[in-house]
């Protein structure tokens, strides 16, 4: 299979588990679970799959201080902030 039909596959099931969230957090609502958790449940999930991913695929990712630090803030802070705006009753 070439890298075309693993982007498009990749791209499907992003937007799967994007529209699917919604679904997720209602039943975590539902047991009282709070909005901080689901995003940090979402979160940690998406990096263990992400990092699974470059381990099996031997991916060498090297960045800067300067990348690797605006990074972490659009993903921090930014990141946090709109998931938590969504996923807020």
């Amino acid at each position: 299979m070439n890298k075309y039909y693993y982007g498009l596959a990749f791209v499907l099931l992003s937007a799967f588990c994007s529209a699917s969230m919604p679904s997720f957090v209602k039943m975590a609502y539902a047991n009282d679970v709070s909005v901080m958790t689901v995003l940090f449940f979402r979160f940690s999930l998406t990096a263990a799959v992400l990092f699974s991913i470059l381990f099996i695929t031997k991916q060498n990712i090297r960045l800067d201080k300067k990348s690797l630090l605006g990074l972490f803030l659009i993903g921090s802070i930014l990141g946090t902030a709109q998931s938590a705006a969504f996923f807020l009753p």
